[in-house]
């Protein structure tokens, strides 16, 4: 029961989906290293990437801040608020620059400033099939002596299959309940709360995840075996 509050920013577009859930196991995902003379700010990303109903690939991107790692400022209402600068740049391998972002992360509100709050953002890139680099850039708005955090990861984004079924990635996820009214984050009828983190939850009993299935009519009518395993 990791569960964490969170205040999630979303960019998201339209997409086809099926909904696996399962349970039992551990997961894991990239360390990132800050640098090395920066004052620490815990903070957790990750990456999937799936096909928009056009069948365009697309990489959604995971950031979670932890709040009590940041310097909190008092608001006038009495209550504690942290704020991140945040810099996304997407450049292909070899190639030039196809995205590229700005932002101030808020956190909420809160009371307790050693209490554990995640700032989540959440963001859907639409890319070409091909090799890209991810670059990301932190700094914690409140601290002016603070330097910026920097992680890089290579990824790459595949070609679709025209006359076979294909899966997205796997994305493990945290929560996930029904609506009934649709959200900017929400995903088929359901709101779906990613798990980011650097490591592995070592108390974890249960294991969510999330994945989407394309062109299941390609492959059979209407019956699919689905054989879901953890090495």
């Amino acid at each position: 029961s990791n569960l964490r509050n969170m205040r999630i920013n979303t960019y998201l577009f339209p997409l086809f989906l099926f909904l696996f859930l399962a349970s039992g196991g551990f997961l894991f995902s990239q360390t990132e290293t800050p640098e090395e003379t920066a004052p620490e700010i815990t903070y957790y990303v990750d990456m999937n990437s799936f096909f928009d109903k056009e069948g365009k690939p697309y990489l959604e991107f995971y950031l979670d801040v932890d709040a009590s790692s940041l310097k909190l400022v008092q608001q006038e209402s009495g209550l504690y608020q942290g704020a991140v600068e945040v810099d996304l740049r997407v450049e292909k391998v070899g190639g030039d620059m196809v995205y590229e972002r700005s932002f101030e992360l808020l956190g909420s509100e809160i009371q307790n400033p050693d209490k554990k709050e995640g700032i989540m953002d959440i963001r859907r890139i639409s890319l070409d099939p091909g090799r890209y680099i991810f670059h990301g850039r932190l700094k914690d708005l409140n601290d002016d002596s603070g330097k910026p955090h920097g992680f890089s990861r290579e990824f790459a984004m595949e070609q679709q299959s025209a006359n076979f079924c294909s899966l997205s990635e796997i994305e493990f996820i945290q929560s996930f309940r029904p609506v009934t009214q649709a959200q900017p984050h929400t995903k088929h009828g359901y709101e779906i709360l990613p798990m980011v983190t650097n490591g592995t939850y070592m108390d974890a009993d249960s294991l969510h995840f999330y994945l989407e299935a394309y062109h299941t009519d390609r492959e059979s009518e209407d019956v699919f075996f689905i054989n879901a395993y953890i090495t």
